[in-house]
């Protein structure tokens, strides 16, 4: 069970030297650049899942702070940094932080993602009450934002690696 694995930043950057896992479920949507994902995320009770109507179809989404999450969990699956930086900042003012905080506490990941959500807050120009509430998460641990970078930034407000370039 990962959640009793006990966190060490000898892991943390382990896991961040090494390449994305990528996901082989990827589907073309036709006659366009753009593919679709199919990912099998951990047990979550749905937790920010709603249904909306497509095509005549109805199908099941994540809503905007679940959204915001996932992406900073998976920025494979989004683009990049960068694309994630800009789906912050399009969301600035229709997010609430309190329902982002609350469903990353019972999400229950491992790895301290509000330090990456927090500064991605941050480089978006989010008011610091916003900003307050994902620091008032402990931070315990070095972070980084992406997998492999080269020459990254650090953060200390943050305690988190960025491409120099964000």
């Amino acid at each position: 069970n990962i959640s009793n694995l006990k966190l060490t930043q000898e892991m943390i950057n382990q896991s961040f030297e090494k390449p994305f896992r990528v996901t082989n479920k990827v589907y073309n949507i036709e006659n366009t650049f753009n593919n679709i994902y199919s990912l099998n995320g951990k047990f979550t009770d749905r937790l920010g899942v709603k249904k909306i109507e497509f095509e005549d179809s109805l199908i099941e989404v994540t809503n905007l702070e679940r959204t915001l999450i996932d992406i900073v969990v998976r920025p494979q699956y989004s683009g990049d940094a960068f694309e994630v930086l800009n789906a912050y900042k399009m969301a600035k003012g229709k997010l609430s932080t309190n329902r982002l905080k609350s469903m990353l506490k019972k999400l229950e990941y491992i790895y301290p993602y509000h330090q990456a959500i927090g500064l991605y807050m941050e480089k978006a120009g989010y008011e610091d009450k916003q900003l307050n509430l994902l620091k008032s998460i402990p931070i315990k641990y070095d972070f980084f934002l992406t997998n492999e970078m080269k020459n990254p930034k650090y953060s200390s407000e943050w305690r988190i690696y960025y491409p120099s370039d964000l």
